[in-house]
């Protein structure tokens, strides 16, 4: 089994579903948790069962399981670590929340936990939308030859909400793009062109976000770029350098969903 890890419940898991049923090998068993609280307060709950600097000991699963359970969540109640052959943790980068101060030092939080979070068969894989899941819909209409330029301020984040932000600058009004129906009462015929739709949507998003990432860490907007080029830790890094440490603290908008497809399952026809 697979463990999938969302901060939020709402968007992340509908996207999920629309991913697994489009991409998935069927053989795949999916787990699907939320946590409900931003990366930092992750950090600072993993924090205390004193993790990070013994690794090989880590049992990421019994973690989770302990934190979802004080939040009265038991998803993973009867799932042990051996039940799980690959772990894969999504969250926000959420950088409008603290002051400047606040920010660099949860900056080291972050990076620290990408190194520790770098590989789904151990530890478990991090991967952060920037500057949060909304970024997803934050195009115009597909395929976005512009999106490798993309990028917002701290301030219109603190002061326009993305959400609303990413909903005006869309050509997309909803997720409906993205999404397979749900309506048992639709055709077969209707069903199967919202699935081609969705799909040719998602790969126009992974060539978009995967040439983004090169052109964040490299400078050239490359959609066949090697993955270790564009390694979370590295778009990371190049994030911090490039924008939000700039005079504007600006970040560039990067999804993370179109970028774990391309780690994960990039022999797919497409690609």
């Amino acid at each position: 089994m697979i463990l999938f890890v969302f901060e939020g419940y709402k968007r992340e898991p509908r996207l999920f579903e629309a991913i697994k049923s489009i991409f998935l090998p069927r053989e795949i068993e999916p787990i699907v948790c939320t946590y409900r609280c931003n990366i930092y307060k992750l950090y600072s709950q993993i924090k205390k069962y004193d993790v990070f600097n013994d690794k090989e000991s880590v049992d990421t699963v019994s973690i989770l399981k302990d934190i979802l359970i004080s939040k009265k969540d038991n998803v993973l109640d009867g799932i042990n670590s051996s039940d799980i052959s690959e772990i894969f943790l999504f969250f926000d980068y959420d950088f409008h929340h603290h002051c400047m101060d606040d920010l660099v030092s949860d900056n080291g939080h972050i990076a620290e936990m990408l190194d520790f979070f770098d590989d789904e068969t151990a530890c478990g894989k991090l991967y952060i939308n920037y500057p949060m899941i909304e970024s997803i819909r934050y195009t115009k209409f597909l395929p976005d030859d512009e999106y490798f330029s993309y990028t917002v301020t701290r301030e219109q984040c603190k002061s326009e909400d993305f959400k609303n932000i990413s909903h005006s600058f869309s050509h997309y009004k909803s997720l409906d793009h993205l999404l397979l129906s749900n309506n048992p009462k639709e055709s077969d015929e209707k069903k199967s062109v919202k699935f081609v739709t969705a799909k040719t949507n998602w790969l126009h998003l992974v060539r978009m976000n995967v040439g983004k990432a090169a052109y964040i860490c490299g400078g050239c907007n490359d959609a066949h770029v090697s993955k270790k080029l564009i390694s979370q830790p590295l778009i990371f890094k190049s994030q911090l350098e490039k924008h939000v440490y700039g005079s504007e603290c600006r970040v560039s908008v990067l999804n993370s969903f179109p970028i774990f497809i391309y780690d994960y399952l990039s022999a797919v026809p497409g690609l």
